[in-house]
């Protein structure tokens, strides 16, 4: 049977992304992306958080054009993380993206919406 796993993301960076490698050297980058909806009547609605991973040459470029509050979008695809919480016993899991692309969105001061300036305070962590 066919499927398709496809994701697009355009969101803030909650932190700065660091650079880490595998045991085995081989670099990657986890970072978090947020999002803010306002609910139809154009109030403050809820934020969205997504955890994303990139690997090796993207991860190099990425830790090094993107810092916190930067606009990203990335690419790539869902993948479930799963594992027994030691704790409970009980089997977790969750969502993140693995990221195949990955593009930090320069800001221009130019162009900047008055709207825009309230959406990166309720972002900024």
């Amino acid at each position: 049977m066919p499927y398709l796993n496809k994701s697009i993301l355009l969101g803030y960076l909650t932190a700065d992304p660091e650079l880490r490698c595998t045991t085995g050297g081989t670099p990657f980058c986890n970072f978090t992306i947020a999002q803010n909806f306002r609910t139809p009547e154009g109030e403050e609605g809820r934020a969205e958080f997504y955890e994303c991973t990139v690997w090796r040459g993207w991860a190099e470029i990425f830790v090094r054009a993107a810092q916190k509050g930067t606009l990203v979008l990335v690419e790539g695809r869902l993948r479930q993380d799963q594992w027994d919480d030691p704790e409970t016993g009980k089997k977790r899991s969750r969502l993140k993206v693995q990221a195949q692309l990955v593009v930090a969105i320069p800001r221009n001061p130019d162009l900047r919406d008055p709207k825009e300036e309230k959406i990166e305070e309720q972002i900024t962590l």
